[in-house]
């Protein structure tokens, strides 16, 4: 299996070690809603990497207020033009208008929150699988031991090398 390096940048680099840390990655997860100059960084358009936008709303542990449906679908469509990958939320970014104007291979799925069993990881996991999709990332908020195991249990039985899966 491929390891890819990823680095988040929540934050625009400040020093010279911090942009080579980023410039060493294979990619680079850009949270736009911790970073409001993005669109004029010179930073970002010099990476040579693979570049991950996120618009990560407060239900899914991010800064951006969810409110603010139709800038957010500008957001999100407009970030295809600058960035490799989309993440799109899955309980708010699976609209025909967001999917229409982010073609599959730009695409990343994410899902973040608690399950009570192995079972229902994977169900959850399957119902993602319906929407196309580059990448699949599940961040499980586990309580314990057995939930982490699950996470990484989903990693191997679902090997395709587009699944990410951490708790």
């Amino acid at each position: 299996s491929n390891v890819i390096v990823a680095v988040q940048i929540n934050a625009l680099p400040n020093t010279v070690q911090d942009f080579l840390e980023i410039m060493s990655a294979d990619a680079v997860f850009v949270r736009a809603d911790l970073i409001p100059d993005l669109d004029q960084s010179e930073t970002m358009k010099s990476l040579d990497c693979m570049k991950i936008y996120a618009l990560r709303s407060e239900n899914h542990g991010g800064a951006y207020l969810a409110n603010r449906m139709h800038e957010r679908k500008h957001k999100l469509c407009a970030a295809i033009l600058d960035f490799d990958v989309v993440e799109l939320e899955w309980d708010k970014d699976l609209s025909v208008d967001i999917l229409h104007c982010i073609p599959t291979d730009q695409r990343l799925i994410s899902w973040h929150g608690q399950v009570n069993s192995y079972e229902h990881l994977v169900s959850i996991y399957k119902k993602l699988k319906q929407y196309p999709a580059r990448f699949y990332m599940m961040t499980l908020e586990a309580d314990g031991l057995t939930q982490c195991l699950w996470s990484m249990q989903l990693q191997q039985d679902y090997a395709d090398g587009r699944l990410v899966s951490y708790a």
